[in-house]
């Protein structure tokens, strides 16, 4: 194989954008468990239930589009870490 220093390194860059990232998605995942139970406590009609509800929804597609932006991060990482390492050995 080819010394790990001529071979091209993952991006640390990228590495602690996910890091950071899923630190942002144990949070949503904090507020959506909070609003629902939030939600789960305020009685059906009244005027407040509508606006947590929606809010309650917001986080949701917020954190649905968080996800798949982690798992594209996250795939590309891998993909560059499986180059790095085929440049190590040879391949």
């Amino acid at each position: 194989g080819l010394p790990a220093s001529t071979c091209s390194q993952p991006s640390t860059a990228l590495k602690n954008q996910i890091d950071v990232e899923k630190v942002q998605l144990d949070s949503l995942s904090s507020q959506i468990d909070d609003r629902r139970a939030q939600i789960n406590k305020t009685k059906p009609k009244s005027a407040p239930y509508s606006q947590m509800v929606n809010d309650y929804n917001q986080l949701i597609s917020d954190y649905n589009l968080l996800v798949e932006k982690v798992k594209e991060d996250i795939a590309t990482y891998n993909s560059q870490v499986n180059l790095f390492n085929n440049c190590v050995a040879g391949k």
